[in-house]
């Protein structure tokens, strides 16, 4: 009933163990024990399946662990996001104001250009026109930031 030599030694073990710590009790039939040795052996097999059994259904039901999770690279994530958003911002603040509130209400706010163009007083393709300018000079002055920002720190944020 045990499945490898090792599993058998250990039964054999753990059944003469209990026969010397029943020693007393131990029920003889015809003056001989081998009855009472195998029913022994019977159920220490057993009892060493079903364990086994047991600790194969829990390692199953556990979870592997997350090792490949560095928290290091999601707070350089945060920070570089940080840090765009604040070049972003800080270059929205140096477009001159009707570019300021293109991008704020069509972009921010999420205005349609229908509407941003009714708040404007102005033509919904005068809106168009003036959105993508709008973003071409905001992205050319936050690359601009950018590349001056890496050549003085040779490359490394």
């Amino acid at each position: 009933m045990a499945p490898t030599i090792h599993d058998a030694e250990d039964v054999t073990a753990a059944t003469f163990l209990e026969k010397w710590r029943r020693r007393d009790s131990v029920r003889m039939v015809d003056g001989s024990m081998i009855g009472w040795l195998l029913v022994t052996a019977n159920y220490l097999a057993r009892n060493l399946d079903r364990s086994r059994r047991r600790y194969r259904t829990l390692l199953e039901q556990m979870r592997e662990p997350l090792h490949d999770i560095d928290p290091a690279d999601e707070v350089a994530d945060r920070l570089d996001t940080q840090s765009l958003n604040g070049q972003v911002r800080d270059a929205l603040s140096r477009l001159p104001k009707r570019d300021q509130d293109i991008i704020t209400l069509c972009i921010i706010q999420q205005l349609s250009t229908a509407d941003a163009a009714a708040v404007l007083s102005i033509p919904t393709g005068t809106v168009k026109s003036r959105l993508s300018r709008a973003k071409q000079r905001l992205a050319a002055d936050v690359l601009s930031t950018l590349n001056n920002e890496t050549a003085h720190t040779g490359g490394a944020r």
